[in-house]
C-alpha cells in the first residue's frame, strides 16, 4: 500500500466534481462544505464511467442509464445500488489517497475450479478453414446464434488456425465490457482496417487517445445537446415528408433501408459539421453517393484471415478506397471552411454550433488533436450515425408492418398528440410519444443493428471461471439475452406494452439491463439519445402522413450483416393518409402474406 499525492485542495470547489487518475482507476472527489468525499467512477450498474455524467444538486447521474446518486453517502436514489466510498486526506493543500483502498475484493484469487479455452465445446466445422465459410455468410449473426443453440452459451469457433471465444452469456459479456478500456479493447482487426482507411476516431482508437476522443464526443452529443438539435432533425423529417409526398404521384415502389439511409445521412452530416448533403431532395452528393461501399467492404475486410486486398485488388476494393478518398477530400475540404468561419466568427467558439466546430475548438486547447484526429472523428460520427439508425427505423417500419394492430395503436397515439400537425414541433411533443418510444425499444430488443460485438483482452483474466490469456479474440453474442425467456416473458413476440411504466409489468420478466444494443460500461455508445431522437421522430412523421403497402411477402424480408445488421428487400407503396377522425376501410394497412 502507498501514499500518493492526487492534487491540490484549492483545485475543489462546492459541489462540482472532480475526477483523479490513481493506478489506471479513476476516483471521483466533491467537497461538500468542509467535507471532501471521493468515489470509485465505475458505475455499479453496468460499468459507466461517472466522470462523464453530471453533477447536479447534490446527485452524480450516470451518463449511461441515468441512475443518481447521493454525493454524500453514494447511495442510489430509492435503490440499493451504492458507490464505493473512499477516504481522501488534506494536508498543507495538498490531497492525499492510500492506494490500497483500491484493492478490496478481487474475487479472481478465490480457489475456484477453473476452466481453459481449449476444454469449450466447438461447433462443427472443416478440417482446414474450421468454421470460416459459415462465419463469412451474410446472415452470420443467425449462424452464431445457431451454434449457441447447438454447443451453449460459452464455447469456441476456428477461423482457419485462429481460435475465437464465443460468448452468449449475459454475465460474462457484461463483465468484459466493464473492464475497457483497460482489461479488454476491441478487436484489434478492426482499428488496423479502420486506420488503413484513415480513420482515426473515437471507434476505433484505445488506452489514453480514446479517452481524450470519447471527452470530447461524449459533450458534443449529450441530452443537452440533442435536444438543441431539434430543429435541424425537424427540418430533415418535413424533406422526408415532402418526398414521399412526391412518390404517392408515381406510385413508385420504394426500397424503406435506402430511403432511411438517405434521410439519416441529412441529419447526420448537418450536426456533424455543419454540412448538409440533402440527399432526400437531390440525390448524387458525394458523401450520400460514396458512403453505401464503405460498411460492407469493411465487415468484408475485418473477418478476412488473409488481407489479399494489400496485395491483389478486386474491382469492389478499388470502389472502397474511390470512396474513402472522395469522402477524405470532401470532409477535409469542410474543416478548412469551417476553420476560416471560426477566425471570422471568434464568438462561435464559445458556443459551437456543430461537432466539428467543438473539435476545432479542443485542437486549439490541446495540440495533440491531430487534423487527422479531427477527420477520423468527423467520418466515424457520419459512419456510426447513417448506418445504425437508418436500419433501427426500417426495423420498426417492418416489425409494425407486420403486426398491424400495433401500427394502429402507435398512430392513434400519434394522431393525439400532434393532432393536426405533420410532424412533432418541440422535443415536449416529441416526450408525449410513449408507445412510439416503447416501439423503439422493442424494436432494438429484437432487431438490434449491432447482434454481436468483437473484443480482445489486454491481459490474462478470468471470467465466470474461465481462464482468458492475453490478446485472446471473443465475440460476443447480444442478442440471444434479449431474446431469452428468463428475461423477458414471450420473447419472440413483438410487444411494445412491455416498456411502458404505467403497466406494471403485467408481462412477466422484463430484464431491460439484459440488453446490450448501445453497448454497457464506459465505452458505451455516446450516440444513444440522438439515435432515439431520430427514431420517434421519423416513426411519428411516417405513420402519422403515410400508410405502407408491403410489396412483398413479409418472411422475405431478410436479415443480412454487413458490420451491422439490416433488413434486405423491405419494399412498400405509399399512400396518404387522411387527416379525418375515422379512416375509411381502404386507408387500412395491407400485408400481403406468403
Amino acid at each position: 500500500m502507498s501514499r500518493i499525492n492526487i492534487g491540490k485542495s484549492i483545485d475543489l470547489v462546492d459541489n462540482k466534481l472532480i475526477a483523479y487518475k490513481v493506478n489506471q482507476r479513476t476516483i471521483l472527489v466533491v467537497k461538500s462544505g468542509e467535507e471532501i468525499i471521493s468515489f470509485d467512477a465505475v458505475c455499479p450498474h453496468q460499468g459507466a464511467d461517472l466522470s462523464q455524467g453530471e453533477f447536479v444538486d447534490g446527485y452524480i447521474t450516470c451518463p449511461m442509464h441515468g441512475k443518481r446518486f447521493n454525493c454524500v453517502s453514494g447511495k442510489e436514489v430509492d435503490r440499493v445500488l451504492c458507490l464505493s466510498k473512499y477516504e481522501v486526506t488534506e494536508e498543507a493543500g495538498e490531497l492525499f489517497f492510500e492506494t490500497g483502498q483500491l484493492l478490496s475484493g478481487n474475487s479472481q484469487n478465490e480457489p475456484r475450479v477453473l476452466t481453459k479455452i481449449k476444454d469449450l465445446p466447438s461447433p462443427k466445422g472443416s478440417i482446414i478453414g474450421g468454421n470460416l465459410s459459415d462465419f463469412k455468410k451474410v446472415n452470420k449473426h443467425q449462424v452464431v446464434e445457431g451454434w449457441v443453440k447447438e454447443v451453449g452459451e460459452l464455447f469456441t469457433i476456428r477461423l482457419m488456425t485462429k481460435q475465437i471465444l464465443v460468448s452468449a452469456l449475459p454475465e460474462f459479456n457484461n463483465e468484459v465490457l466493464k473492464n475497457r478500456p483497460n482489461g479488454f479493447r476491441r478487436f484489434s482487426k478492426i482499428k488496423e482496417v479502420m486506420e488503413e482507411m484513415g480513420i482515426v476516431g473515437v471507434f476505433s482508437s484505445e488506452g489514453e487517445q480514446w479517452k481524450r476522443h470519447r471527452k470530447m464526443t461524449a459533450e458534443a452529443l449529450s441530452m443537452r445537446n440533442v435536444r438543441a438539435f431539434f430543429p435541424t432533425i425537424e427540418e430533415m423529417t418535413q424533406r422526408l415528408i415532402n418526398r414521399w409526398e412526391g412518390v404517392l404521384e408515381s406510385q413508385e415502389v420504394i426500397d424503406i433501408q435506402k430511403e432511411m439511409m438517405l434521410y439519416t445521412v441529412d441529419i447526420t452530416t448537418n450536426i456533424a459539421f455543419g454540412y448538409d448533403t440533402n440527399s432526400l431532395q437531390s440525390e448524387g452528393d458525394i458523401i450520400q453517393e460514396h458512403l453505401n461501399k464503405i460498411f460492407p467492404m469493411v465487415n468484408k475486410r475485418i473477418v478476412s484471415p488473409i488481407p489479399v486486398w494489400r496485395y491483389i485488388k478486386s474491382k469492389k476494393d478499388i470502389e472502397l478506397e474511390t470512396a474513402v478518398v472522395a469522402i477524405q477530400n470532401k470532409v477535409t475540404e469542410i474543416v478548412a471552411e469551417t476553420k476560416n468561419r471560426l477566425l471570422e466568427q471568434p464568438e462561435r467558439k464559445q458556443e459551437p454550433e456543430n461537432f466539428l466546430e467543438a473539435l476545432l475548438v479542443a485542437q486549439e486547447k490541446d495540440v495533440l488533436f491531430t487534423d487527422k484526429e479531427i477527420f477520423g472523428n468527423v467520418f466515424t460520427l457520419l459512419l456510426a450515425g447513417e448506418d445504425t439508425t437508418s436500419n433501427s427505423i426500417s426495423w420498426a417500419l417492418y416489425l409494425l408492418l407486420k403486426h398491424p394492430d400495433k401500427w394502429k395503436k402507435i398512430q392513434d397515439e400519434i394522431d393525439t398528440v400532434l393532432g393536426d400537425r405533420k410532424l412533432p414541433e418541440s422535443n415536449m411533443m416529441l416526450d408525449r410519444l410513449k408507445y412510439t418510444e416503447a416501439v423503439t425499444m422493442e424494436t432494438l430488443r429484437l432487431k438490434p443493428t449491432t447482434p454481436t460485438l468483437i473484443m480482445e483482452s489486454n491481459e490474462d483474466v478470468i471470467i465466470e471461471g474461465i481462464q482468458i490469456p492475453k490478446d485472446t479474440t471473443i465475440l460476443m453474442q447480444n442478442k440471444v439475452a434479449q431474446t431469452a425467456e428468463m428475461n423477458f416473458s414471450e420473447p419472440e413476440i413483438f410487444l411494445p406494452e412491455r416498456w411502458l411504466e404505467e403497466s406494471g409489468c403485467p408481462h412477466g420478466n422484463h430484464k431491460p439491463d439484459s440488453m446490450r444494443v448501445f453497448g454497457a460500461g464506459p465505452r458505451f455508445c455516446p450516440g444513444k439519445q440522438l439515435a432515439m431522437h431520430e427514431m420517434k421522430m421519423a416513426l411519428a412523421a411516417i405513420v402519422k402522413n403515410f400508410n405502407l403497402d408491403l410489396q412483398v411477402g413479409i418472411h422475405e424480408v431478410n436479415e443480412v450483416f454487413a458490420f451491422t445488421m439490416y433488413p434486405e428487400n423491405l419494399k412498400v407503396k405509399l399512400r396518404k393518409r387522411r387527416f379525418s377522425h375515422e379512416e375509411k376501410q381502404s386507408e387500412l394497412l395491407v400485408v400481403p402474406t406468403d
